[in-house]
Order: C-alpha cells, then sequence, then structure tokens
C-alpha cells in the first residue's frame, strides 16, 4: 500500500486521481494538515505513523519524521512556478531524512529548466547539481491532469479596479507577517 500523505488540499489535488485505486493507494493526515480534503475530514483522516505507512506519496515537502520509510516526492508543478522549491524540497530529502530511501520524480521539462538555469546562491547550487546526478530523480512526461485548472469553474468574475493576489512557491520560504505589512503599505 502506498499512502498519499495529505498536508494540504492544494497538494493532494495533484494525487487526487490516485485514490479511486482503493488496493493500492490510501491518503493519510499529515500531523500539520491544513484543511480537510473533499469528502474526507481530517478528524477522519487516519493519523501518519511511520511505523504503519511505510511507503509515503507526496507532491511537497515533509513535515514527520520519516526514519527508514520510502519516500515517493512527485513534484507535478510546471517551471512557471519556479525552480527553486523543487531543489529545496530534493535538499530537504537529503538533509533531513538520511535514513529513508526516496524517489523524487520531477517533469522532463522541469529538469532541463533547472539544468540550464544560472543560480547565484552556491547551497541551492550544490543541490541542483547533486539532483542532476542523483539516479533516484527521475523525469517523467507532462502529466495531463496538471492542463485541468484551465477548464475548472471561475468561481469569482473580474471587476475593474480589483486586483488579484496568487500565493507562489516563494511566500512558503518567508514570513508571512512580512507580506502583510507589504500589502499594508499599498492599501
Amino acid at each position: 500500500m502506498i499512502y498519499i500523505l495529505h498536508h494540504n488540499r492544494y497538494w493532494t489535488e495533484y494525487l487526487d486521481f490516485l485514490l479511486s485505486d482503493t488496493k493500492n493507494f490510501s491518503l493519510i493526515a499529515s500531523k500539520e494538515a491544513t484543511e480537510d480534503y473533499k469528502e474526507h475530514k481530517l478528524q477522519d483522516m487516519i493519523p501518519f505513523c511511520p511505523k504503519k505507512h511505510e511507503i509515503l506519496l507526496t507532491p511537497g515537502r515533509l513535515h514527520e519524521p520519516t526514519d527508514h520509510n520510502k519516500i515517493i516526492m512527485r513534484f507535478l508543478h510546471s517551471p512557471g512556478f519556479f525552480i527553486y522549491p523543487i531543489i529545496k524540497g530534493y535538499a530537504d530529502l537529503l538533509v533531513n531524512r538520511k535514513d529513508s530511501d526516496y524517489r523524487f520524480l520531477i517533469l522532463e521539462q522541469t529538469y532541463r529548466i533547472i539544468a540550464m538555469r544560472e543560480i547565484a546562491d552556491p547551497a541551492i547550487d550544490r543541490f541542483r547539481y547533486l539532483m542532476m546526478n542523483d539516479p533516484k530523480v527521475r523525469r517523467m512526461e507532462a502529466d495531463p491532469n496538471l492542463f485541468s485548472i484551465k477548464e475548472a469553474p471561475r468561481k469569482k468574475e473580474r471587476i475593474l479596479g480589483t486586483g488579484l493576489l496568487a500565493f507562489t512557491w516563494l511566500l512558503m520560504d518567508n514570513d508571512f507577517n512580512n507580506f502583510l505589512e507589504v500589502c499594508k503599505k499599498y492599501q
């Protein structure tokens, strides 16, 4: 059994098509899960237990102790989401998951952009180099599920004179309160 680790709705949506295969996949809750998922309530979801849930599938960084687990980290984000979060996710596997076996899956297009991008930060560049030479990093073809957002119904109509804030992964590594202070300045 492979356990899809639910941390937040956004990440779980990348993998929910697997949940119909109940023989091979099951949804479990991260200890830091932030929201319920579709028909699953957090209190109804089995919490992650490293001894019981040996094989984990996640589309983002882990927040749990995972010694001796098998981790499949499947990044489906396009390079438009920027490459640093992907490299940082890989670095997290190497630095904080030393006693776990892993596979790191990324889109072919993303891999090529990571390989070609010039990175000024030596620490990030070192992990990029390690990633490009790691046999546990596997490249995948594009997943058509990525494009479903284009077909999703619009929730709000655009109103003249308003703006849309779209949070990126870059915000994840920064203090959210700093972001709120910047917003207050421009109100």
